[in-house]
């Protein structure tokens, strides 16, 4: 479609607007009534009924048109930022190659002076360090020297106070008979050695006197100890002591009842065995009496209850010889049992 071309839009006739100026129209006239208009022009095309097709085709064709324009002002200017950037690209690659050529060419310079640097670096590190240890190295021997100096002035100090002592054993020396010391070196020297000697002794007798000391206070402890435990065995001994005592006393009161049960025991042994005699001599002599007819056994190899048996035999015979005489004496006449009693 042509952006010149004309376009024509037919209408159907408008219609007359009828206006109601009485009011005292009658309601049986047809007054056609038309609503007032406040849509847009686009709106009534869009939204009225009896618009047509080819309206609404048009109206898109024109819409069509004006978004192509707008397309193609959109591709120009676009084409004009893409020449624009490929300028700049242009530019900025040639720039890129001038700096690699000017990095290039100072490269060398950079690696020069990057050593030089590295040189100096350790150069200075190593200064420092000769310079440290040789500041610690200044500090221990002025430490050294003022200890150096210190210890001389102390020995100084002791050498003079000492002094008046070496005068007084210069004359203890001059006093001395001449065979006391053993002379080695020299006078001064034995009697110092003299008197280290005898300072050790006492030395060793004062701690052979604390050790003896310390040895009797251990004893003495010992000793102490073993009283208490003489002490508690003594006293648990007189506690065994004393009940042994008592099981003693009633043991010996126990015995003494035995003792009198026995002697009781005895006594009545005694009454019973001389009762025993009694009877058996009894017995030997009621059936000595009883021995009357002939025996295989004598009465002494007799057993008691043989004895007993003889003299039962005899009564029985003359229990037998009694009742007969009460009744009559008839020889023929029965005769009762002679073991009934």
């Amino acid at each position: 479609m042509q952006a010149g071309a004309s376009y024509r839009l037919d209408l159907d006739p408008p219609k007359k607007n009828v206006f109601v100026t009485q009011l005292d129209a009658r309601e049986d006239e047809a007054v056609p009534v038309y609503p007032l208009v406040q849509e847009s022009a686009a709106q009534l095309i869009e939204a009225s009924l009896h618009t047509k097709q080819q309206t609404l085709l048009l109206h898109k064709e024109v819409e069509g048109e004006h978004v192509e324009e707008q397309l193609r002002e959109k591709r120009a200017e676009f084409q004009r930022r893409m020449d624009a950037c490929s300028v700049k690209r242009t530019s900025l690659q040639r720039k890129q190659q001038e700096m690699k050529d000017r990095v290039s060419k100072f490269e060398k310079f950079i690696q020069d002076n990057e050593s030089k640097r590295r040189r100096a670096i350790q150069k200075y590190q190593m200064e420092v360090r000769l310079k440290e240890q040789k500041k610690l190295e200044l500090e221990y021997l002025k430490k050294e020297l003022e200890d150096l100096t210190n210890k001389y002035i102390y020995l100084k100090n002791k050498l003079d106070a000492y002094k008046k002592y070496e005068e007084f054993l210069m004359q203890v020396v001059s006093i001395l008979p001449e065979d006391y010391l053993e002379v080695n070196d020299t006078k001064l020297n034995s009697l110092m050695m003299r008197h280290r000697t005898l300072s050790d002794t006492n030395d060793s007798l004062i701690h052979n006197i604390i050790n003896i000391t310390d040895e009797l206070e251990q004893k003495k402890q010992e000793m102490e100890q073993l009283l208490q435990e003489h002490d508690k065995l003594k006293l648990s001994i007189n506690s065994q002591l004393s009940l042994k005592q008592k099981e003693l006393e009633h043991t010996q009161s126990h015995n003494d009842e035995l003792e009198a049960k026995f002697s009781r025991h005895k006594l009545d042994f005694r009454s019973r065995l001389a009762m025993y005699a009694q009877i058996i001599m009894a017995i030997d002599n009621i059936a000595e009496k009883c021995h009357h007819r002939p025996d295989p056994l004598s009465t002494d190899t007799k057993t008691t209850f043989h004895k007993l048996k003889t003299i039962d035999d005899c009564i029985t015979e003359k229990t037998d010889i009694v009742n007969m005489a009460n009744r009559g004496g008839s020889p023929g006449g029965s005769s009762p049992n002679r073991y009934s009693r």
